[in-house]
């Protein structure tokens, strides 16, 4: 088959962040049988999710490894790991897109990412292509990674108290700032991690737009504060690897609704809306 767009799906290759992209990414492959997906992780990761590959099940998809930054024989903390990885990034991703688009003869006219991968919004913009990132959890920590400044400006350099709550963030009034991810906290917790994501805040306004692993009605406060932040908030779970894999493998399309959004919002792909319609 010969196909029309090349799309790139970055993913961030810890904890559990690759699976549910992955599921995205063949949920749009399904809707758009005539783009190819690369989809670009770390060979460790691609291989723990190998039950799922989806090359297997979806023709319009290939699997790409990259390298994760870590030396032969490493044997480092799962932190470390990370450094190395976020260290390694973006010429790892560069990389294996251009050899990814010399195999199909396309260039990549979109980039969907992992949110982590915050460096995905220069490489879209030196592209001239939108960028996608993909939240992988609920919308309240993605908020709550978002008001970081005003977290800090409010409270300045005290500790917290055990009962306070973040009244001045909308959706989170009921939440105690001690429990909030230490990542926010980042002048007391500056590791790379927290850099990544604090890094990714500032880098999101830029996106085209963001999908997040929810239901809208899981959080309606901070969907609408959320939604008045970027162009295109989305909503397209909350979804599992297997899951995605279970519908495909019998017969049951994505939702063709949360195709279309997408697809809506990535008008320069010109996605034809009857392949989800």
């Amino acid at each position: 088959m010969v196909f029309q767009l090349h799309i790139g799906v970055l993913a961030f290759p810890f904890g559990t962040h690759a699976a549910p992209l992955l599921t995205l990414a063949q949920r749009l492959a399904a809707a758009a049988p005539g783009t190819i997906f690369s989809f670009f992780n770390s060979a460790d990761s691609n291989k723990s999710i190998s039950s799922a590959r989806v090359s297997e099940t979806v023709a319009n998809i290939q699997t790409n490894d990259i390298w994760d930054g870590t030396p032969e024989g490493f044997s480092g903390s799962h932190f470390e790991a990370i450094a190395l990885f976020l260290k390694a990034s973006p010429g790892n991703f560069e990389k294996a897109m251009e050899e990814a688009e010399s195999e199909t003869g396309l260039k990549i006219s979109c980039l969907i990412t992992d949110a982590f991968c915050w460096f995905a919004s220069d490489m879209a913009e030196n592209r001239g292509v939108p960028w996608v990132p993909f939240w992988t959890a609920a919308s309240c920590s993605l908020s709550a990674h978002l008001y970081t400044d005003k977290i800090q400006n409010t409270l300045g350099s005290a500790d917290p108290e055990e009962d306070q709550t973040v009244t001045f963030i909308p959706g989170l009034s009921n939440v105690h700032i001690t429990d909030l991810p230490p990542e926010i906290f980042i002048d007391k917790n500056p590791t790379p991690l927290a850099l990544t994501i604090y890094n990714m805040v500032t880098k999101l306004p830029k996106s085209t737009a963001i999908v997040l692993n929810s239901f809208e009605e899981i959080d309606p406060v901070i969907t609408k504060d959320l939604k008045s932040k970027f162009n295109h908030f989305l909503n397209v779970g909350p979804s599992s690897q297997i899951s995605g894999v279970y519908q495909l493998r019998h017969g049951h399309l994505p939702s063709r609704t949360r195709a279309r959004r997408i697809s809506r919002s990535l008008g320069n792909l010109r996605i034809p809306v009857s392949l989800v319609a």
